[in-house]
């Protein structure tokens, strides 16, 4: 919606009011839409929106004002915790580490180009991504020349470089997440390309059905082989199971929880220990000696629980 109301605001008012409701609505998702709000900002700079009439920025303003009655409230009655944390990203201390460029272009690439391709397990993998990427974002750059595309290249352009250079120069403030507000704007940029490389130079249907017949089966076979080789179980009545036996024997608090867990796996622990209001320490403190250990699976990095739980080990080494 943001993108949208970007992209018609030069020719149409209602740009101002699909603004207005996307920040809203992305708000309530994750702060970090403020990112792209001002990316796009910046995009109006260069392009002449049409001007708003008085209704249009009543409109506006109350699309804004009553979207964001239920943050100021909650704000207002819980110390303004949110608004010091926005605050905080701007003037607060980053914490120590880096993020180099490298990894940014991972999180564009990765999440745009698996579209198409969505291995990452080798090097060749990472290799092809990494150029498909750079194709991608040359063929966005080419476009701005274009009468047609010259708008919406610019658009996804800003969209994606501006939080993404907010990011580097404010990194160890915020999280990772405040990236993917790019990845909307980076995957358009792989449709224009594919656009692009349908129609480049062809003199009949017959060739851009087979240009568009190789790219659908080469991305389908690509995402299939993915989904075969991946799988994460998530065995709700195990999980509830093992916490239920913590409870039973240590009761609700006064310990500490490790998981050992295969990647994905420890998924919905933290959501199930806040249900069955278990008040541990998860991870343990240092020197803790009253720690529950949850293994998932059974077995996994060497390790196995005095009990097992429809393949999840639990080991208490408490007192």
């Amino acid at each position: 919606m943001l993108l949208t109301g970007a992209y018609i605001i030069n020719k149409n008012k209602l740009g101002y009011l699909l603004i207005s409701l996307a920040l809203v609505l992305g708000f309530q998702a994750h702060i970090g839409i403020v990112l792209s709000f001002i990316a796009v900002l910046v995009y109006l700079i260069f392009v002449k929106p049409t001007k708003a009439d008085l209704a249009t920025i009543v409109k506006s303003i109350t699309i804004i004002f009553i979207g964001l009655v239920p943050n100021i409230l909650f704000d207002v009655t819980h110390n303004f915790t949110n608004f010091y944390r926005l605050f905080d990203v701007i003037k607060g201390e980053s914490v120590d580490y880096f993020i180099g460029i490298g990894k940014i272009i991972n999180v564009l690439s990765y999440n745009s180009v698996s579209v198409l391709y969505p291995n990452k397990n080798t090097l060749v993998d990472t290799l092809i991504i990494k150029v498909i990427y750079a194709l991608v974002v040359v063929n966005t750059f080419r476009n701005l020349r274009s009468k047609k595309y010259k708008h919406i290249s610019a658009l996804l352009l800003v969209t994606v470089f501006v939080p993404a250079l907010a990011f580097y120069i404010q990194q160890g403030k915020f999280s990772e997440y405040y990236l993917m507000m790019t990845v909307p704007s980076s995957i358009f940029m792989v449709s224009l390309f594919l656009n692009d490389f349908i129609n480049f130079k062809s003199k009949s249907n017959s060739s851009i059905y087979l240009k568009t017949a190789f790219i659908l089966i080469v991305s389908i076979y690509t995402n299939f082989i993915l989904l075969r080789n991946r799988t994460v179980d998530f065995n709700l009545k195990a999980k509830e199971d093992v916490l239920r036996e913590i409870i039973k024997i240590a009761g609700t608090d006064n310990y500490g929880i490790s998981l050992t867990t295969k990647y994905g796996d420890q998924f919905g622990f933290k959501y199930i220990i806040g249900h069955f209001k278990i008040k541990a320490e998860l991870p343990p403190k240092t020197g803790e000696t009253r720690i529950f250990s949850i293994i998932e699976p059974e077995g996994f990095d060497g390790m196995y629980g005095m009990k097992d739980f429809d393949g999840i080990g639990l080991r208490w080494s408490g007192i």
